[in-house]
């Protein structure tokens, strides 16, 4: 359930902010999702919104409940948010690398570049989503260095 969630989360904040002279932290997206049921729970600690689309539509960022980033504070608390997912839905997940990539004027991909990506065919496979997201962003950086990493995640909800 969601309080099983908060804790994991708790556990983790404190597991970080041990032995952590650096005060270093990370932001995470940590989800658990119900196969039979599609109830997702997550908890957002600091990381991007998700993009979501649901079966027959197109991508949008889904503004959830924000919590803290992990490691930061240990007085932390970290919020569950839930969605249902039905058959064919889709959520990509993606590291700020992505949406803060610039070009070689300086200018960021944004969420409007991932989302104009994300939404060319939203109803191809996650590998071929994937693919379109990273083809969008190599043409719109050129060989412009970065500085941040690109972690992605697609996954599409099937009942079984």
């Amino acid at each position: 359930d969601a309080t099983d969630l908060s804790t994991v989360m708790d556990e983790i904040n404190q597991r970080l902010i041990q032995d952590n002279p650096g005060s270093m932290f990370v932001t995470l997206w940590v989800g658990v999702l119900c196969l039979s049921d599609g109830m997702l729970q997550f908890v957002n600690a600091g990381h991007c919104y998700a993009a979501i689309c649901k079966k027959g539509s197109v991508f949008t960022i889904e503004k959830d409940k924000h919590s803290m980033m992990a490691g930061a504070w240990d007085m932390a608390e970290f919020i569950t948010n839930e969605i249902r997912l039905d058959t064919g839905d889709t959520i990509y997940l993606y590291t700020d690398g992505v949406t803060e990539a610039r070009n070689n004027n300086g200018e960021m991909f944004r969420e409007n570049g991932l989302l104009s990506a994300l939404n060319e065919n939203p109803t191809l496979s996650c590998e071929e989503i994937d693919g379109a997201v990273r083809k969008h962003l190599l043409e719109f950086t050129k060989d412009e260095e970065q500085f941040d990493d690109m972690t992605t995640l697609c996954f599409k909800y099937t009942c079984l």
